[in-house]
């Protein structure tokens, strides 16, 4: 009977562990601030960041700093689009 308990526990273990890498996700943040061409920082820019692939659009407001912060990304290739009333909209392409 200990065998069997064993086997049992050994089946259970692996069935646990692939069912936790079956679920493991992989994600990545992109960080930035957003500058004007003097250096200074823009509060208030629209970034958006597409995942070429899907299209998939997240959008996000800088902030006092110029900061930016978008999480939960999939890996890819996106394009980073800054948006700002009286600026230039700069794009970037193949931001991995």
């Amino acid at each position: 009977m200990k065998v069997l308990r064993t086997v049992v526990t050994s089946m259970l273990l692996v069935i646990a562990f692939d069912v936790a890498l079956a679920a493991q996700q992989f994600s990545g943040t992109l960080r930035g601030t957003v500058q004007d061409s003097t250096g200074a920082i823009v509060q208030g820019a629209e970034v958006s960041v597409v995942d070429i692939a899907t299209n998939d659009v997240h959008t996000i407001v800088t902030d006092q700093t110029g900061s930016y912060v978008v999480p939960q990304l999939k890996p890819g290739f996106y394009r980073i689009i800054v948006k700002k009333p009286g600026f230039k909209t700069p794009t970037l392409d193949q931001v991995k």
